[in-house]
């Protein structure tokens, strides 16, 4: 692999709005269970800053334990990305999935994870594989046959409202937000909010629980404005806590600090200054001494 070939990973528009790949003729749906939410939402982040130092024995090791601290959550979002169910992704998706839930790398440490791990002939990576490289022994196996379960899982009968929809989601992403929101980032590739409506539909399904076609339309038409095929994921997470009764504060807080702590943090301190300051205490001679007063009566 050339050294240049590894700027074509980052898109460059140059005025095109770029769109993801097109809806495959199969769907997908993978559902998880609320205990497994709860536990993937408290895997650290990962880091985002590429670290040039590390050696490759270094991000082996790092690779292997983030893997397997962070295996549902890895699994998912290739499951995500591999929209043909052939259980391959192209070496940008792979590289997304490194940068958003494993390590970044830069592109010389890149190229040489590449060299170690299996590489079809047409340059897509099975992921399958990957995994059974980094995972534990006893885990590889488990994995290689969930995800085969997972394409088929047969649908419920029931159809949901939109009302249940719509709780039923607001419970299941307040549990799994963080990864929610790093799976949209691997769609947003204007890094403009916008995600397309086939790829919203697989990172819902992948990381809250499976959809009917009718139910998600019902879903998508509340929440897209303008007959538009796209939508903006942030609004939708902030939608959800608001429009949503049930534990409606701490889901709005909660989306609002992961989608842009920075921006909720600026809005507290600009609050805590507008905040008039404590009336003074009627001074009395009694309570305060001379120096006590005097400096009391300065500030004034």
């Amino acid at each position: 692999m050339s050294s240049s070939s590894f700027r074509d990973l980052r898109p460059q528009t140059r005025g095109i709005t770029f769109a993801g790949r097109p809806q495959s003729a199969l769907s997908r749906s993978l559902s998880r269970s609320s205990r497994s939410s709860v536990q993937s939402s408290l895997v650290s982040s990962v880091k985002s800053v590429r670290d040039p130092t590390l050696t490759p024995l270094e991000i082996e090791g790092i690779i292997y334990r983030r893997v397997n601290e962070n295996e549902e959550d890895v699994t998912n979002a290739f499951l995500t990305l591999d929209t043909e169910q052939n259980f391959t992704v192209t070496r940008g998706e792979f590289y997304r999935v490194l940068q958003n839930f494993i390590l970044p790398l830069t592109e010389s440490q890149f190229n040489e994870l590449l060299e170690k791990i299996p590489v079809n002939n047409n340059g897509t990576i099975p992921y399958l594989d990957f995994l059974a490289k980094f995972l534990r022994t006893s885990s590889s196996a488990t994995c290689a046959r969930s995800v085969k379960r997972s394409w088929s899982c047969s649908q419920a009968n029931q159809v949901l409202s939109l009302n249940e929809l719509e709780i039923r989601l607001k419970n299941t992403v307040s549990k799994n937000l963080k990864n929610v929101v790093r799976s949209c980032r691997l769609f947003d590739y204007n890094q403009n909010g916008q995600i397309q409506k086939q790829e919203l539909r697989r990172i819902l399904e992948n990381c809250c629980f499976k959809m009917k076609t009718a139910e998600f339309e019902k879903l998508w038409n509340r929440y897209c404005i303008g007959k538009k095929n796209t939508l903006d994921y942030r609004e939708l997470l902030r939608n959800l806590g608001v429009n949503v009764e049930l534990h409606n504060k701490p889901t709005a807080e909660n989306v609002a600090s992961a989608l842009n702590r920075e921006a909720v943090q600026r809005e507290q301190q600009k609050e805590k200054n507008c905040r008039p300051p404590p009336p003074l205490k009627e001074l009395s001679a009694e309570d305060y001494t001379i120096d006590d007063i005097e400096a009391a009566l300065r500030k004034k």
